[in-house]
């Protein structure tokens, strides 16, 4: 199951607008094994890998957008012509 969701991050970063600051939000939020407690933290983290810094009411924004992409590319693993993929990772 982690490799599915390492790989939809992944494909998030790779193929969507905006996917490299989604990628980081996620991945600073959620996954990184430094646990990020404060906004501020994940924001500054995010803002020294990509150049951009933002304000906490667009972190939000883009952290909600950030997920409801996730959730679409996850939902879309799940389709028939997935499922071939999917037995590599079972």
């Amino acid at each position: 199951m982690l490799k599915i969701i390492e790989s939809a991050v992944n494909l998030l970063k790779r193929k969507q607008d905006n996917g490299e600051i989604y990628y980081f939000i996620i991945f600073y939020t959620y996954m990184s094994e430094k646990a990020y407690k404060k906004v501020d933290d994940i924001i500054e983290k995010i803002a020294s890998e990509t150049g951009e810094y933002m304000a906490w009411k667009t972190y939000f924004v883009r952290k909600k957008k950030a997920i409801e992409t996730l959730i679409t590319i996850l939902w879309g693993f799940t389709s028939k012509e997935c499922l071939p993929i999917l037995e590599d990772f079972i």
